[in-house]
């Protein structure tokens, strides 16, 4: 069979010619979906043991100075080449367990996609709109190659790890423009380095990650390589010495490499893991705990169960069933029944090296069997059904199926669910990733196709200057407020103005946002205005400040306006209006009593923020008692240098600061006759700063 009428080089035209104009916009806004999925996975991944040890290699043989980020590092934001990030980012996002699966093809895609695409795309300086469209190609190839190898491969091989390596060579491929020809090529060199045995569960080694580190980064080489001549073979998938031949085991599924291609959408395929475990114990969770809710059952009402599954099931978690390890216990089907039924949920929070020695999850766990289902065995891998019969201490024969698990596209997360993932990966991850940080990310995720480049991630603002250097002037600058109505906590943190992050108990539900906004006025003819927008936070210049200062992310206005914390290109006069209003109050005379100089705004705890706020318009006022000392906070935005503790600030701290004040006013409430004499007191402050950026 000549090589251009393959299902390898139709494969590789295709995805070397995908235009991000052709892409449904379903497919676009699953694809920023996923990709916030996957980041956060490997954020969750920082600190452990196989990730540490990837890094040390990394440091020690790569750059130090290179455009990609490591998403996960151990210690402080890391750049490198792109090579050694997709190598320890392929690794991160598949630690914990909660990383996409493709369920056709049993691939888990964005673990090697996303992460060679990444690096790929910040070493370009590719936009928003490139790195979708790669990735998306990254996808059609790595699930279209695992649905070929068929279903016996999985019995030997993780096809993350074989079909994933194709993968992530066609995303990097299609950000460097790579012809059809050096695709195929691409292609080509990408199979003959695809690995992933699945016999490091009889050990509970760490291999598993180094099948995603190895796709990843070996298919940006295969690209690459492909791009500067490197021949790779023409025909790797279904020639006789292929990946078909060596790996298959006579099950091929040839048609999958060009079924319905261009018209069904891989990403839009891909299911979102709900549980933090092996994808195989997702269907059998999900049925334990319908029933257990449907029928009112506790784990101790429980004397069996029986767990009807399909041959991969039993091939991959059979060898992990003693559960040794935390990581482990994620392939054991009895452990993750026994939290399941024990917790009520099985989230990353519940795999634990205490949970290994839970007598109460180790006593459920004897008490699960797997076995194999015919019927369930014949709709799989299309399908995921579940099918779980208990038998209970009262002498009941109960059973129940799911059709589609959790997460499946049939049953799929919805954004919010995807948010409320996403911050409790990022979370358990640590690393500073507070709630400020988490938002500004989903904000920036959520817009990524209008990205003009995707570097950056960690700050979640970009690298760059925010205004480009022919800017002529910065027109203005705006504080804007993103409010929700606030509840004040007993818990505050006395003498701190708002940050940006508060729990969602029943006595803390607010939260205060700022953010910065600059129109830049472009000099020429037919070039555009630009606006951008960067957090802000205001931070007391003193010692009850220092340490949250060192937890806010470096875009963050807390100290020297004309350091690179804001880098503007060009001079700034920085104009900032804020408005101040009082609580509601009965009448002018409710509020006779002098200020106080720390009711500035509301006080605000720390904890991380659970529940996305509601956006309110700009300008909008902060409800918060009215104040006579806001400038003291205020000048910290214009301030030089660090006060070193128990020393007094620097004497030209707050120099080129203005702020005028504003009278007080009482504004009548005018929203019904009922309200009649009541309102609040509102006041303004304008800030000038005159400090030039560098």
């Amino acid at each position: 069979m000549p090589a251009s009428s393959t299902g390898t080089a139709a494969l590789a035209t295709f995805v070397s010619q995908l235009k991000y104009s052709t892409l449904p916009a379903a497919v676009v806004e699953r694809t920023k979906e996923l990709f916030a999925d996957w980041f956060a996975c490997s954020l969750a991944g920082r600190g452990y043991p196989s990730l540490v040890a990837l890094e040390r290699f990394a440091l020690a043989q790569g750059p130090r100075d290179g455009q990609a980020e490591v998403i996960a590092p151990s210690e402080g934001p890391q750049k490198t080449s792109a090579y050694f990030a997709a190598l320890l980012n392929g690794a991160a996002g598949h630690i914990v367990e909660q990383d996409d699966l493709h369920n056709a093809s049993i691939v888990h895609p964005a673990t090697v996609v996303f992460p060679a695409a990444l690096a790929a795309a910040q070493e370009l300086g590719s936009t928003g709109q490139d790195f979708v469209t790669a990735s998306v190609a990254g996808y059609e190839v790595a699930c279209r190659v695992g649905e070929f190898l068929g279903k016996k491969c999985v019995r030997i091989y993780h096809t993350t790890g074989t079909a994933g390596t194709l993968g992530a060579a066609a995303a990097v491929g299609h950000l460097i423009a790579l012809t059809p020809s050096q695709m195929l090529h691409a292609l080509g060199t990408a199979g003959t380095q695809t690995a992933g045995l699945w016999q490091f569960l009889s050990d509970a080694a760490h291999s598993k990650q180094i099948h995603t580190s190895h796709a990843s980064a070996a298919g940006l080489l295969s690209a690459y390589t492909a791009r500067d001549g490197l021949l790779g073979a023409r025909d790797i998938l279904q020639g006789s010495r292929g990946m078909g031949a060596g790996m298959a085991f006579g099950a091929e599924v040839p048609e999958a490499l060009e079924r319905e291609m261009g018209v069904a959408w891989k990403v839009v395929e891909t299911s979102f893991k709900y549980h933090a475990s092996c994808r195989h114990t997702h269907p059998s969770a999900d049925a334990l705990l319908s029933l257990m809710a449907r029928h009112s059952l506790s784990a101790s009402s429980i004397v069996r169960v029986r767990a009807h599954t399909y041959a991969a099931a039993l091939d991959v978690l059979g060898p992990a069933a003693a559960a040794r390890t935390v990581h482990e216990s994620k392939f054991s089907m009895g452990f993750v029944l026994g939290i399941a039924a024990t917790r009520g949920s099985a989230f990353l929070r519940d795999f634990t090296e205490s949970s290994l020695s839970d007598p109460a999850v180790r006593e459920f766990q004897s008490k699960v069997e797997m076995v194999l289902d015919p019927e369930i065995e014949a709709l799989h891998p299309g399908r995921w059904v579940g099918r779980v019969e208990v038998q209970t201490v009262d002498g009941r024969v109960l059973e129940e199926r799911v059709e589609e698990p959790k997460g499946d596209p049939g049953n799929t997360l919805g954004r919010e669910e995807i948010e409320v993932k996403f911050r409790r990966l990022a979370e358990w991850g640590g690393g500073g990733w507070d709630g400020l940080r988490m938002d500004a990310f989903l904000r920036r995720a959520w817009g990524l196709e209008r990205e003009r480049d995707v570097r950056g991630w960690h700050g979640s603002s970009r690298p760059k200057s925010l205004a480009p250097r022919d800017l002529a002037k910065t027109a203005a600058a705006l504080i804007i407020y993103e409010t929700i109505t606030l509840i004040e906590s007993p818990a505050h943190n006395p003498g701190l103005p708002p940050i940006f992050a508060l729990s969602d108990g029943p006595d803390r539900a607010a939260e205060v946002r700022y953010a910065l906004e600059a129109t830049g006025i472009r000099s020429g003819f037919l070039k555009r205005n630009l606006r951008v927008e960067a957090p802000l936070a205001l931070v007391p210049r003193d010692m009850a400040g220092h340490g949250l200062r060192a937890s806010l992310p470096d875009r963050s206005l807390h100290t020297d306006i004309s350091t690179a914390r804001f880098p503007l290109a060009a001079p700034i006069p920085l104009h900032i209006q804020i408005s101040t209003s009082s609580k509601p109050l009965d009448s002018p005379s409710a509020m006779t009593s002098p200020l106080s100089s720390a009711e500035i705004f509301p006080l605000l705890s720390r904890a991380p923020l659970r529940r996305r706020p509601r956006a309110r318009p700009a300008h909008a006022s902060l409800r918060a008692r009215p104040n006579t000392a806001v400038e003291q906070y205020l000048t910290l935005l214009a301030g030089f240098g660090e006060p070193e503790r128990g020393s007094a600030a620097p004497a030209d701290w707050g120099r080129g600061v203005r702020v005028e004040r504003g009278q007080r006013v009482w504004v009548p409430e005018r929203n019904d006759e009922k309200d009649k004499g009541k309102g609040r007191f509102s006041f303004g402050e304008y800030l000038s700063v005159q400090t030039s950026s560098s």
